[in-house]
């Protein structure tokens, strides 16, 4: 009988807490308002894995954050007219660390599949780690990806902003290049509103487990009252033995990845 009502109160502790935990735990929580669009999740990494992002995206296919990556690359591309996107704005709903190794996936997947890409750095120089080096990508790549930096406090003597960001897009069209910048939250930069209304397509990136939805609706909001444009949304850092276990509809998604049979394995998102 005491073992019995132990098992009660473990599944009853565990409903509790469910029910008490408001951050975003599926895609489907993503849908905040009908200008909201899930394109897809990113597991969770080892911090090894995650400091060699360049050999793990480019060198093992079948990993389970490979097969997710293409999935997010075909919404991506789906939910811009069928063509890839030439600029791209991501920032984070919540941890910046997320938004930034999402921003290195993305630049790393279009390579690999054949894309020039230029990523802008917009953090603050002291405020979130280099994009490159944090992620185990090289400061200049050579043609196909180049890293730079976009200062949010430059001399007096340095062009507006809108200006500055103009000028990267035009390269990043001279060049024939997708255009990713990396930013900070919406709730905490102008430079990142500014990109909203200027880019093709703004990610906005959650954090499973962690950000708190009421954070993303504000986040969201503020980047569609900017752009007035639908958000594509990202979740990344997912558990996903624990998702699978979840019952959310996209449950069977993080089994299938675990299993390494999803079936975006087999997909070129720009065949």
């Amino acid at each position: 009988m005491a073992v019995v009502l132990a098992g009660m109160a473990a599944l009853l502790a565990v409903g509790l807490s469910e029910m008490l935990d408001r951050s975003i735990r599926s895609t489907e929580q993503l849908r905040l308002s009908p200008d909201t669009v899930p394109v897809g999740l990113l597991p969770r990494l080892w911090r090894r894995e995650a400091r060699n992002l360049t050999r793990l995206v480019r060198s093992d296919p079948g990993h389970p954050f490979s097969n997710a990556l293409r999935a997010m690359l075909v919404m991506i591309q789906s939910q811009s007219r069928a063509a890839v996107p030439l600029s791209m704005l991501v920032c984070p709903g919540g941890r910046e660390g997320d938004a930034t190794m999402t921003s290195a996936a993305l630049a790393l997947g279009l390579n690999g599949l054949g894309r020039r890409v230029l990523v802008v750095d917009c953090h603050p120089a002291t405020a979130a780690p280099d994009v490159g080096q944090e992620w185990g990508m090289l400061r200049d790549g050579g043609t196909m990806l180049r890293l730079v930096r976009l200062e949010d406090r430059p001399d007096p003597a340095a062009a507006p902003l809108a200006e500055r960001i103009r000028t990267l897009l035009d390269h990043g069209s001279y060049s024939d290049s997708v255009v990713i910048f990396d930013a900070p939250s919406p709730l905490a930069s102008g430079v990142t509103l500014q990109l909203a209304v200027m880019t093709a397509r703004t990610v906005l990136v959650c954090s499973w487990g962690r950000t708190a939805r009421q954070l993303a609706r504000l986040s969201a909001d503020r980047l569609i009252a900017a752009s007035d444009a639908r958000i594509l949304m990202a979740l990344a850092d997912v558990n996903l033995r624990r998702h699978a276990r979840s019952g959310s509809r996209d449950a069977p998604l993080a089994a299938q990845l675990i299993l390494g049979r999803a079936r975006t394995s087999r997909i070129n998102p720009f065949a």
